[in-house]
This record gives C-alpha cells, structure tokens and sequence, in this order.
C-alpha cells in the first residue's frame, strides 16, 4: 500500500443521517480509486483540533515530522496550490520497511505544536526505534503575546523564560526560548527510545523573514549541544537554488514567496534526503528505498577545494606539482589526538564524518597530528571554519586557527606522538622543531609565525618571530566564515597564506623580528645557519577553547618554476 497521504476526512460524517447508504458506498468507492490510501484524517490548519495521520502499519519502525506549514501546508493535498515538503518525503522510503508520517501543521511554532496538545498525542505513537524529524521557525518569530495567533518564543537557546496570561487561550502560560522547545522535544522523544534529528528551517525566497538565519543557527547549536543530527536546510536547498535562474527559482514557490508549489516540494524532500544521508550517523539509511541511491549525500554549503595558489616569493620559484596526499576526514586512522586535561565542566567532542573534522573543547588545548611525514618542499592546504557557538553556553571564544608543520621531536623525531612528553597543553610543546603559524591568538586578537623551538634544555632562546599583523582585522578570524590556510616550504623559503593572501613569509637575507631568550626583540638578518630550514616533519592542527571545522586537508609537491 502506498505512503501516499489520503485527503479523505477521517470521518465522513453526512449532512444527514437519511443519507442513503448506497450513495455513501460510492464516495468511499471513488475516493479509494483517485487516491491510494495509507492514513485516514481531516485537517483543516485554522481549525485548533486537527486530527493528524497515524502510521499505517504500527509493526513497522516510524519516521515522523512535525513542524509548520513548509513541511505540510493545509490539509496536505495541495488544494491551495502549497504544498510542504513532508508531502512527498515518502518517495524515497520503502513502504514495506518503515512509515513515513507527516504530523506537521501549518502555522504552528516550536511553542504552539506543544500547548496546543500536538505532540502530546505524538509522544504516545512514539516507540523504540522511531525518528523524529523537527523544523521549525518560519512562526516562532512571531510575538509572544498577542490576540490573534500567540505563537512566538523568546529568542536564542537560553533558560529564559517569562509567565503571562495568553490573551488567545485566557490561560497563564509560561513562554520559554526557541532552544528550550527544541531541547523538550529532544528529551521526550530520547525518553521514547527515538531519534530525533534537527533541521534548520528551509529557506525562502528572498529576504521574506530576517530572523530566519538566527533559527538556523539556534537549531544547530542545540543539535551539536544535545550530540543530535542536524540537517542544514537552509544551506543544502539555498546552495541549490544560487545555482539555478530567478525563473526556476520562482517557478519553486507560491506567490507569497515562502511556500512551495508542488514542484518546489518534491525538490526540498530530495535536498532532504541529501541531508539525511550526509549525516554521519544517518538513522534511516536502512530505510532509504533504491531510487535514493542515485542522491547526492550532502553536508552543508561547502566550498570547492581549493588548489594552491603562487604569490609573493613563490612567483618564478615554484609551480604546484602533485598531490601527494589527501585526507577527507571519514575516520581518524590517520591522525593521533592529544588533549590537556582540565577540570573544565563540559567534555571535548572530536568527531570526524563526512569529508569534516570537527573539534569542539571548552577550556582545553588539544593538538591533532597528522601520522604521515611529510618531506622535501610541499604546499599543505585545508579549509577551516570557526562559529560563533557555544560562546555563552560552554565559554569558547572564536580563536586560534593554529597550525605547526615540518615539526618534529628534537631527538627521537617520533616522539612527538608521546602524550607523556607532548600532553595537548601549550607549553608542551615549545621544545618541538618546526614552524608555527597562529591567526586569532589571544581570543582572535593576534595572528602570528613562529620558527620553534622556543625552549632547549628547560631555557629559552632566541626564535623568529613575527608579529606585526597582531589587531589587524583584515588579519583576524572572521566568524562563521570559511577560511584556506596555505602553508608552503620550498628551501629556505617558508610562507603562511590565509584566503590567498599572504600573511607571512620569510626567505634568507630578510629582516626578520627574534624572540630573545630575555624577552625582548630584535631584529635581524635571516640566515639558514643560525636557524637551518626544516625539511621533513609532521603536520598539526592546534587550537585551545574553541569550535573548529575542519575539511579538505591537501599536501602537493612543489616543484621548480619552468
């Protein structure tokens, strides 16, 4: 039988109870032959009891939605030329292994869809092995009191809260934040043995509600708090739709430029899909049907790799060569973690999946080594994006896109993996040989390049170390974006790029600032006997109490300009 949603009510009730039963023989006997039937309910979305589907097979694993009217908008059958997206998620799931359930209701918020009794009746369909998928927010911008829908939240993901008298229910109401929903809805359905996976809310078409981008990031910080999947809608589908004309785009939506046509809803539950099986933990890949496998897995709005670029020395010495190595970030066979240990409250999280490393630590350092050697004159590249999460919730700053490369232990080289001699917090690690690079240090107000060691035999000494980019914005993080990091040695020349730009370089007979062993500075001329050029060594990425996403780790060779 097909998951296809019926538009018959649940109960047909006659005008009259005289209505001959012949005559009610043949409505049901049409409406079975125009719409295949696996859910029986009426809805009407002004209406405050709408009487939502069930599954239609209760021994069969579930997957439900709720949400607002971009998931199912009216009664669900398109009867006002809208349509959600819920509508025809089932297209992609075998019938025969898992039900396919959209409990979305048009106009509701994350508050509404729970005092209005909707998820209480959801909470009691609810069984082990079910997924629940949740996007809201198109409503919950709305005011928190008013006369006619009181539908809104109080913004961000918070414990605030403020008591009121609902002036549409005539009830005391206790108003919580946008996260605070989500993480209710997150607790019950964990209490149910379920899955639930966030989304951010779909994008419109245009600038039609401002605050939807703060709902996008308030769900996925709540999703990464709570460890639950987030599927990043609004950037997967607004990815999609740069690249299309504005005549397709609009040929996606309604007039009011926030609902979709059918057309517009078949393409946002395959961008759903897409989400679904970029998850690194994808919880209904077994139900996924075999038209789905022709999707394309996505994670988010993620640039395209980029290839190295040639500036400053590097004009007329090198060209960019092979690559010799390549890391999309699906395990971590190939790196080794050292973490410090503190006593901060909340735990690291560490997780690489999908063609992302991602590295969440309040209060502590951790250095992440790549296992592999890299020798000889190499151009390393990889993307990094830092948010601005968590800043309030767990304390991280927005800081330290840190890298050493060619570094190594000054006597038994490997020994840089000895988490007794190098244990993730900072200072560990001044005796180490090697090149650093920092942008964002000291909470993203300084970007620096250093020639380590800084320490031989428990004493300073003299190091290069440069430092005249420090509170220059346009040598800062910027929150939110993605940056390339570009680290390149060919001989005596060593550079430090960020977004194609270079931030440092040195090459020998430049002037160059040192770090004295008293701590003063000096300037002086750069020569490869007093500080000999590294060939060989390890690459590492270094950051302390914050949120990094990493992707694209690339090593080339190098080779001489023709």
């Amino acid at each position: 039988m097909s998951i296809t949603e019926t538009i018959i009510g649940h109960y047909l009730k006659p005008r009259s109870t005289f209505l001959p039963s012949f005559l009610m023989t043949f409505i049901l006997f049409l409406s079975v032959l125009v719409i295949p039937i696996q859910y029986v309910y009426a809805q009407n979305a002004n209406e405050r009891d709408i009487i939502l589907p069930k599954p239609s097979d209760e021994d069969l694993p579930s997957i439900y939605l709720i949400g607002d009217s971009t998931v199912r908008n009216g009664a669900g059958d398109g009867a006002n030329g809208q349509w959600g997206w819920g509508s025809y998620l089932y297209e992609w799931f075998d019938a025969d292994k898992v039900n396919v359930v959209n409990r979305a209701i048009g106009g509701r918020s994350s508050r509404t869809y729970m005092t209005q009794g909707y998820w209480a009746q959801e909470k009691e369909l609810l069984k082990p092995g079910d997924v629940v998928i949740i996007q809201f927010g198109h409503n919950d911008a709305s005011p928190v009191d008013d006369s006619s829908r009181a539908r809104g939240v109080i913004d961000g993901i918070g414990d605030e809260s403020v008591h009121l008298f609902n002036q549409l229910t005539k009830k005391e109401e206790t108003v919580y934040t946008y996260g605070e929903y989500l993480r209710r809805y997150i607790s019950d359905i964990r209490k149910a043995g379920a899955t639930p996976v966030i989304c951010s809310p779909v994008p419109t078409n245009g600038t039609v509600l401002s605050k939807l981008v703060k709902y996008n990031l308030w769900a996925e910080q709540v999703a990464t708090a709570e460890g639950v999947a987030f599927l990043d809608l609004n950037a997967i589908i607004g990815s999609e739709y740069e690249k299309m004309s504005d005549d397709e785009v609009d040929a996606l939506f309604v007039k009011d430029r926030v609902h979709s046509t059918l057309e517009g809803a078949k393409f946002s539950a395959k961008m759903v899909v897409s989400a679904l099986k970029g998850l690194k933990r994808n919880p209904v890949e077994p139900w996924l049907a075999e038209n789905s496998k022709g999707i394309k897995a996505r994670t988010g709005n993620v640039e395209r790799t980029v290839f190295p670029v040639i500036e400053g020395y590097g004009e007329g010495l090198f060209q960019v060569g092979d690559l010799i190595y390549e890391d999309n970030f699906k395990n971590d066979a190939d790196w080794i973690i050292q973490v410090e240990e503190t006593e901060a409250s909340s735990e690291p999280r560490i997780d690489f999946f999908n063609g992302f490393l991602e590295v969440l630590l309040p209060g502590r350092g951790a250095t992440i080594w790549n296992r592999n050697e890299f020798s000889g004159n190499i151009a390393i590249t990889y993307k990094v994006k830092v948010p601005s999460t968590y800043v309030n919730e767990l304390g991280v700053v927005v800081r330290d896109v840190n890298t050493f490369w060619h570094a190594s232990h000054p006597e038994n080289p490997k020994d840089l993996f000895d988490k007794e001699k190098y244990t993730g917090a900072f200072p560990s690690y001044h005796t180490l040989h090697g090149y650093y690079a920092s942008m964002g240090g000291r909470d993203n107000t300084t970007t620096r390049f250093r020639r380590y060691p800084r320490i031989t035999h428990d004493r300073g000494i003299d190091h290069i170390a440069l430092s005249e980019k420090d509170r220059l914005q346009d040598y800062l993080i910027q929150p939110d974006k993605t940056h390339t990091i570009q680290l390149v040695v060919y001989d005596d020349v060593v550079q430090y790029l960020v977004d194609g730009k270079v931030f440092y370089e040195i090459r020998e007979g430049d002037t160059v600032q040192i770090s004295k062993a008293d701590g003063t500075m000096e300037d002086v001329t750069y020569n490869t006997n007093q500080f000999p050029a590294y060939s060989e060594g390890w690459f590492g990425f270094r950051l302390v109490n914050t949120h990094h996403i990493y992707s694209d780790f690339r090593v080339y060779r190098l080779l001489p300009a023709e």
